[in-house]
């Protein structure tokens, strides 16, 4: 189980990631590797989106996506979870996270990827600022954006 965040490109990651992961598939019972990568949306609300802007308490958040990508392999009788996180500003199109998990089947590992991504959203103390032609919005959870308070 690895947990990382990243500051620079982690879609660039991949390739090295699946190859590690694969690695676990070779005296295992490792049938189904999943893939999530969620990436920068161009638009929110029909505005355009100039950029993210993610921020975190390194250590604590870290840990938390181990503790994430630990209990989730547990439940699930996972193999391999690797969580990586951006940090700082990420522009529209670019990977902000990628999930990879590694399980008997593709059922397992499903399940697994979407919980996973759920509980980075609302467990890991990382700040999400949404730059935007409208304003500026801070992030909560997946949806829920509050306007920034200008001082």
């Amino acid at each position: 189980m690895r947990a990382e965040l990243v500051e620079g490109d982690i879609a660039g990651r991949l390739k090295s990631i699946l190859e590690e992961v694969s690695k676990t598939a070779v005296d295992k019972e490792v049938g189904g590797v999943e893939v999530f990568m969620g990436v920068v949306k161009g638009r929110v609300g029909g505005f355009k989106v100039e950029k993210l802007v993610y921020t975190a308490y390194k250590e604590v958040a870290e840990r938390v996506l181990e503790r994430i990508a630990r209990e989730e392999a547990e439940k699930n009788s996972l193999e391999a979870v690797v969580i990586l996180h951006r940090l700082g500003e990420v522009r529209p199109g670019e990977a902000t996270v990628v999930i990879v998990a590694a399980g008997r089947g593709r059922d397992e590992v499903n399940r697994a990827t979407r919980v996973i991504i759920d509980r980075v959203k609302k467990e890991a103390p990382i700040f999400k600022l949404e730059v935007r032609e409208d304003g500026e919005y801070w992030i909560i959870g997946d949806e829920t954006r509050v306007k920034r308070a200008r001082s």
